[in-house]
């Protein structure tokens, strides 16, 4: 999971003071089966969530969020009430598909730090460079070699990734949250959110990480449109 998942640290803390149990999965958790389809991913997904039922929200990110849409489109989540979908692709095109092959194409070739250094640079808004250039020289050849396929691995399932269609029939309420200068999953292929169900909220001067772009508004949003929760108030 990206950065042992400290990213959505604040969002987990925010559904658990409104009263939620908070349950993570990691989408690349799941023994890898080779060549793949997105598909039949979603479908071994679906079979091991099972057990756990139903849930109040289905939140997903990125690969995860295009996950949740499949998962909500097809399966026994379909009856899902609300699913937050953050920086999720429904529907990839040339340059997204480009861009996570390249990074996929490095991690495959062994250039595991170049590769990590392009996803840093490309999860940020558009214009901004990042800080930390040397930051994954100190990391051993043993401890890339994992992140490496999980690179190749996420990357690969996203290509020509198309989960448009899956939440035609979706009923419940559906918030997409993305970056207006995001150098990935941006306008171009998230959710085309339609009638009073479902929502888009674009951070607009944010990349790949509403939540570290403007945390607040995306918080705003969950509780205006997603949960009730009066008790954040007090």
């Amino acid at each position: 999971m990206w950065d042992q998942g400290a990213f959505a640290g604040p969002l987990i803390e925010h559904f658990i003071r409104s009263g939620h149990q908070v349950t993570v999965f990691d989408s690349l958790s799941l023994p890898a089966v080779p060549d793949e389809c997105f598909s039949g991913f979603a479908e071994r997904w679906a079979d091991a969530l099972e057990p756990w039922g139903v849930p109040d929200v289905l939140v997903g990110v990125a690969l995860g969020g295009a996950l949740a849409q499949a998962l909500a489109g097809i399966s026994f989540l379909s009856v899902t009430p609300a699913l937050l979908l953050l920086s999720s692709p429904s529907k990839a095109d040339a340059l997204l598909d480009a861009r996570l092959g390249r990074m996929a194409d490095l991690a495959e070739q062994g250039h595991v730090r170049q590769a990590k250094r392009l996803l840093d640079e490309l999860v940020l808004p558009e214009g901004q460079a990042h800080a930390e250039q040397d930051r994954f020289d100190t990391e051993t050849d043993a401890l890339l070699a994992p992140q490496g396929r999980r690179l190749v691995r996420g990357f690969r399932l996203l290509d020509g990734v198309n989960v448009s269609e899956r939440l035609c029939d979706y009923e419940g309420r559906v918030l997409s949250a993305f970056g207006g200068k995001s150098q990935l999953v941006g306008a171009d292929h998230v959710l085309r959110t339609k009638g009073s169900n479902q929502h888009s909220l674009c951070v607009i001067d944010g990349g790949m990480r509403p939540l570290t772009d403007d945390l607040r508004r995306v918080l705003e949003g969950i509780d205006r449109f997603l949960i009730c929760a009066p008790e954040l108030a007090k």
